[in-house]
């Protein structure tokens, strides 16, 4: 017979378990009255509708969309600046530096064993530091390139609106006067709608690269506008594929950081070890403390197996990944390679543009009437050149990228002076 203890006891593991396992009826919101074998919640029963049809309501809204408001200042950020700031400001990268600063400072020793892990650790935490840096250099470049097209892409839908403004006021006054516009107003003003909503949303992709650039690159928080500056000048490159990825295998960060985490043998960068295969994978990792790292020592006969498998699933995941980078720098040489050449292919689009303007220009200079195909001509030049920035900004994030692929991005990153990312200049918007 059961003592009344152990009755206690067992009447307490029942109402631990899941369910609302009790004697009495549970109290739930929706009226629940089973018993303990069931589960007290019930799944709604939603009502059965005909299929639904979305109409806007937009009555609310005014006639036509407001002026936009002119940005107080702009900030002067370089391409120099921007992976070293983004490096800096890495909240990832900065508190792993401090656990690795006070890992080395503490020099933790298992009390049984002679050797100072600490410094190993640190080295570890330092690496991974650095990985962590280098994401958000990488992040922080390709928001900055495509802050440079958003911005030189404004002006060009600017002259095209006040381009097809122009053309609608051309098209109204013939129309006045009893006479037939070469292009239909309805049509004029269709492709008046459509470059205002294109200029909405690069305002829209302007505030959000804003945005996130302050985040990532710690800057304060205001009524500004980041101005991107960089040297947009195209070079041809030729790449050696092998020498960028034999650099780049010996010194990609995340490479540095798993070669330390496969063939360290101290207590704590095993721990380490695990912990980072159990992001991987929450079954690959094993619980661990540092008594447990202690008693490791003390007991290798008993832990040494699990040490080892660890060790060797952080090799596998090593050489994994090593046939990774290697592919991604293949990919990132051949991308700058063919980047360029999109680059002079839309160059050839924006001159043959610019000789069909020439040429609508000299017509009209002789008398003849070509106002429609002067505008149709000027916005596919304003439409080319957005297209040529494009290309460069795309060639201009495929160098960062092979530069990132090869670990090369944040070289000599901490040189960056705080008083470099204060430079100020007062204007408005396009």
């Amino acid at each position: 017979m059961l003592s009344r203890r152990h009755r206690w006891w067992l009447m307490g593991l029942v109402c631990l378990a899941p369910g609302c396992a009790h004697s009495s009826r549970c109290a739930h919101p929706s009226g629940c009255t089973d018993v303990v074998t069931t589960s007290c919640y019930q799944p709604p029963d939603l009502p059965t509708v005909v299929q639904c049809c979305f109409s806007p309501d937009t009555s609310a809204l005014p006639a036509d969309a407001r002026a936009y408001p002119a940005v107080a200042s702009y900030r002067g950020l370089n391409e120099a600046e921007c992976p070293r700031l983004a490096a800096r400001a890495s909240t990832v990268g900065n508190l792993l530096d401090q656990k690795a600063q006070a890992s080395a400072a503490s020099g933790h020793t298992c009390l049984l064993t002679a050797g100072n892990s600490g410094d190993q650790s640190s080295v570890v935490l330092e690496l991974a530091a650095d990985e962590a840096r280098s994401r958000s250099a990488g992040d922080a470049m390709e928001s900055f390139y495509r802050l440079i097209e958003a911005e030189g892409r404004l002006p060009l839908v600017l002259l095209g609106l006040n381009e097809v403004s122009e053309s609608l006021g051309r098209a109204e006054e013939m129309q006045a006067k009893g006479l037939h516009p070469p292009v239909e107003i309805a049509a004029i003003r269709k492709q008046l709608t459509d470059l205002r909503s294109d200029e909405v949303d690069l305002r829209i992709a302007i505030l959000q690269l804003n945005s996130r650039l302050k985040v990532l690159l710690g800057l304060p928080s205001g009524d500004y506008s980041l101005c991107p500056m960089a040297d947009l000048k195209v070079v041809p490159e030729e790449i050696n594929v092998d020498q960028a990825v034999d650099y780049g295998l010996h010194h990609r960060p995340d490479l540095a950081l798993l070669g330390a985490l496969a063939y360290n043998q101290d207590a704590d960068s095993l721990s380490l070890a695990s912990q980072a295969l159990g992001g991987i994978n929450p079954l690959l990792g094993e619980p661990s403390s540092s008594k447990a790292s202690c008693l490791a020592s003390l007991l290798p006969c008993l832990e040494g197996s699990k040490n080892s498998s660890a060790q060797q699933q952080m090799q596998s995941l090593l050489v994994d990944r090593t046939r990774q980078a290697t592919e991604e720098i293949w990919q990132a040489v051949g991308q700058v390679g063919y980047r360029w050449q999109a680059v002079i292919l839309a160059r050839q689009k924006v001159e043959i543009e610019e000789r069909r303007l020439k040429e609508l220009e000299e017509q009209k200079s002789r008398g003849l009437d070509v106002e429609g195909e002067l505008t149709t001509a000027r916005l596919n030049l304003y439409k080319a050149q957005g297209e040529l920035l494009r290309e460069v900004v795309n060639w201009k994030i495929a160098r960062a990228q092979l530069l990132q692929a090869q670990g090369r991005l944040l070289e000599n990153w901490p040189s960056v002076d705080n008083s470099s990312a204060g430079a100020t200049t007062t204007g408005s918007a396009p």
